[in-house]
């Protein structure tokens, strides 16, 4: 089944906020500012925010675009305010009281390591695009939205949280529309289990073995063992199976593994999680698998308009459309996802091949598949062996195009 939302962003960073939390929650730390010192500096934030202007934003996201692309992590994770992110995380939270600053500096010094610089630089290493899509103002913050998009199917949106500081631009959180969550709500997400029953060493290494557990999951994702998987998951304590990024981790997997069992989790999910982004952003999936078609595009408008637009979204949309045998209205996206961004051409044309094979209409296939060949290397060997391929080897159409390559 082809894949249309990516999953699998905020796990990497799990080991490290579970470490942080048990630093917070074990005595070595004094806690974070008092609730009227935090919402004091998140209105200070929010008013220095709105004074970047659109342009300064853009060319600050175009520029982290361009480190990611070029594996530049430490450049990205300075930007990162990982104090900020820890201290909203554990904001209103009744934990331990000693030098907070001094365990801040080891726990951020951790999250800088296994950042998130390094981790969309992986992802670029295996395929992934990334794209600065534009500025958007929510919730009091000036935000730059990037676009991913998985080398094996899927899409995500980042958007940085900015504010202004020191003469340049700082990132004080980070939205993940496939996760539904901030960083910093990431972080509270597993701290607020340990806060019962009181804190120990039994809640600690039971923390940590969840998180060890987490990134075992997403290991063994990446490598497609997706029903080891499951098993790591349904191994977890059950107050750990029920957060968020544990749960997002078990749909990535049960995915391939069980469709009535994944459409059964999705469905609790969004019922956990109502006008969560990430509940749409999965949607489009389930949709697919219950050959929803109709609910499929409604999840489609649904994740555009939370993320202010983007014309990537239409080239789903037209695969959508393919599958529901629509071929008509999909070449209608097609041309909007092009005319909304050129830079999608190679996407296009995959879409514009699919058409073309729905319909029959093989002199069309020839064009798309000749610009993929041409422009983007694709190995042209799954034509001569696929299924779906077949009428088209059968038809004059194709004997002409293998006589002009040879």
């Amino acid at each position: 089944m082809k894949r249309y939302a990516a999953r699998d962003q905020e796990s990497s960073l799990v080991r490290f906020l579970a470490l942080a939390a048990v630093l917070l929650l074990c005595g070595c730390a004094k806690g974070p500012p008092s609730p009227q010192e935090m919402a004091k500096k998140a209105d200070q934030e929010r008013a220095a925010s709105q004074t970047l202007t659109d342009a300064q934003c853009e060319a600050f996201g175009r520029q982290i675009v361009e480190w990611i692309k070029k594996g530049d992590n430490g450049a990205f994770d300075g930007c990162i305010d990982f104090e900020r992110i820890m201290e909203k995380g554990a904001d209103g939270l009744a934990v331990s009281r000693r030098d907070y600053e001094g365990m801040t500096k080891g726990a951020v010094e951790g999250m800088k390591h296994t950042g998130l610089g390094n981790q969309l630089a992986n992802q670029v290493k295996q395929g992934a695009e990334f794209a600065f899509l534009h500025v958007i103002n929510r919730n009091g913050y000036k935000r730059v939205v990037i676009r991913q998009i998985l080398a094996g199917g899927g899409i995500t949106y980042h958007e940085l949280l900015l504010v202004p500081r020191d003469g340049g631009i700082k990132i004080v959180d980070i939205y993940q529309q496939a996760t539904g969550n901030l960083l910093s709500e990431t972080m509270r997400q597993i701290l607020i289990p340990m806060m019962k029953p009181a804190t120990g060493s039994a809640e600690a290494d039971d923390v940590m073995r969840s998180a060890d557990l987490m990134k075992q999951m997403e290991q063994q994702i990446a490598s497609q063992h997706n029903r080891e998987a499951v098993a790591t998951y349904e191994s977890m304590p059950e107050n750990f199976r029920q957060l968020k990024p544990s749960r997002l981790l078990y749909l990535n997997a049960i995915v391939t593994v069980d469709e009535k069992k994944y459409l059964k989790a999705l469905e609790e999910y969004r019922r956990d999680f109502p006008n969560d982004a990430a509940a749409e952003m999965l949607g489009i999936d389930g949709h697919m698998m219950a050959k929803h078609y109709e609910q499929a595009l409604a999840s489609c408008d649904k994740v555009d308009a939370a993320v202010g637009g983007d014309p990537y979204l239409n080239v789903l949309r037209g695969n959508i459309l393919v599958v529901a045998a629509r071929p008509d209205e999909a070449a209608i996206q097609a041309d909007k996802a092009l005319a909304g961004d050129p830079s999608l051409k190679k996407h296009v044309d995959y879409l514009r091949a699919d058409i073309a094979l729905a319909r029959h209409d093989y002199a069309a296939l020839v064009v798309a598949l000749s610009a993929l060949e041409s422009e983007n290397g694709l190995d042209m060997n799954s034509v001569k062996t696929k299924t779906e391929y077949a009428a088209f080897r059968r038809s004059p159409e194709y004997r002409q195009w293998i006589e002009k390559r040879k």
